[in-house]
């Protein structure tokens, strides 16, 4: 959009006429914007008639970026996964057989 400076307006004619001037400019940046948007979302007409090496050549290349981003989530949960260390794992008691314990040396102890 062209920016100009603010005038000092003398009639209404004249502000009349800067409205209309930016009223079309609004609405021609808004058909541009339009058509950018709406072809955004279509596929381009090359890839739809292109020859069969060019389409496989494409899925080749969207599948290295599929693999190429398994690839990056396998590193990323290995390395910000919760570590349990091995010392944790050889001297873990479950839950009950610390309940069966402790029963029994208070029944000891009392």
């Amino acid at each position: 959009m062209k920016e100009t400076l603010p005038s000092s307006y003398k009639s209404l004619e004249a502000i009349q006429t800067r409205k209309d001037a930016l009223l079309k400019d609004i609405r021609k940046d808004d058909q541009q914007l339009r058509l950018l948007w709406g072809n955004l979302f279509h596929k381009p007409t090359m890839l739809v008639s292109a020859s069969p090496s060019k389409r496989i050549s494409g899925l080749m290349s969207a599948g290295a970026g599929v693999l190429d981003g398994a690839i990056l989530a396998w590193k990323l949960y290995r390395k910000f996964k919760k570590k349990k260390s091995r010392r944790y794992r050889q001297n873990f008691i479950p839950q009950t057989v610390c309940s069966k314990i402790t029963a029994t040396i208070r029944k000891i102890l009392i």
